[in-house]
Parts: C-alpha cells; sequence; structure tokens
C-alpha cells in the first residue's frame, strides 16, 4: 500500500520537483557570478580618480576631470578628444564601463608587432638579474669549493711531510 502512495506522489509532484531543481541549477551560479561581478564594479567604482582614463558603455573613451554627488548618483565630468577636438561631458557613474588600457600597435622597421616589448625587456631584465644572482652564487659556490680544495691539498701535503 505504502509502494501504491510513493508511485502516486510521484507521478503527481515528480516533474514538477525535476523542473524546480533544473531552475535552481540554472540559476544559482548566475546569480553567485553577478554577485562577483558587482564587487568587482563596485571595487573599480571606489578606485577611480582625477586624471584616469576610462571607457564608457558608449564606448566614448575619455579623461575623469572631477566627480561630485548629485541626488540621482556620483556624476564624473570627463574630457574626450584630442588637440584642438577636446570637449567636455557630464555622465553618471552607471554610464562606466571600465578603466582604458588600450595602447597602440607599435610596429617596427620590419612590420613586426612590438607593442609590448618595453614589457617583454622589463620581464627580460628581471629574469637576466635572477640569471645573474645565480650565476653569482654558483661562482661563490665554485670559489668555495676552490678553496677547500686547496686546503685539503696543503693539509695531505704536511700530513706527508
Amino acid at each position: 500500500m505504502n509502494l501504491l502512495l510513493a508511485s502516486d506522489f510521484f507521478s503527481q509532484y515528480g516533474l514538477l520537483i525535476i523542473l524546480v531543481v533544473l531552475i535552481a541549477v540554472m540559476i544559482i551560479p548566475t546569480m553567485i557570478r553577478n554577485k562577483k561581478d558587482g564587487a568587482k564594479r563596485t571595487e573599480m567604482m571606489n578606485s577611480l580618480k582625477n586624471g584616469d582614463r576610462i571607457i564608457t558603455t558608449a564606448g566614448v573613451f575619455g579623461r575623469i576631470i572631477s566627480a561630485r554627488e548629485t541626488t540621482i548618483g556620483k556624476v564624473y565630468v570627463i574630457e574626450t578628444g584630442e588637440g584642438k577636438n577636446v570637449s567636455y561631458q557630464e555622465i553618471h557613474a552607471d554610464a562606466i564601463m571600465g578603466i582604458d588600457t588600450k595602447r597602440d600597435i607599435v610596429l617596427d622597421a620590419g612590420g613586426n608587432d612590438i607593442t609590448f616589448a618595453d614589457e617583454d625587456k622589463t620581464s627580460d631584465d628581471k629574469k637576466d638579474e635572477t640569471d645573474t644572482t645565480a650565476t653569482e652564487s654558483n661562482n661563490a659556490e665554485e670559489q668555495n669549493v676552490e678553496v677547500k680544495t686547496s686546503k685539503s691539498k696543503k693539509t695531505s701535503k704536511k700530513n706527508t711531510k
């Protein structure tokens, strides 16, 4: 009798339970990701200061000139354009997509991309410094070995006399 009741319960509510579980599996990861993205955005917004280069959600690149708090939230004045074509815009904080990290592409005479050559050189210099330090420590160890060897030779000569 209990088996009949259990199968009756599953036939009535089984599909509903499966649907609820599937929806939960789809919604929970999205909520977690949104919470992380919100925390990153809040951190970025709190770190903005005058002079920072930004990009807006509309794709406008600019430099923050000033910021002020208003009744509708934080408003930034940004400078856009270059040279004689400079203009100023007021934008709401929600219109800022992120910090501008774009760099011009730099090509050498052969047409090779050397945009990040200065960063590569810096990492190579750091690598060379560690290699130099390792070489110096190896040389010091070799000198210690040579000194120990020469001492042992002198000691063995004294012992033979």
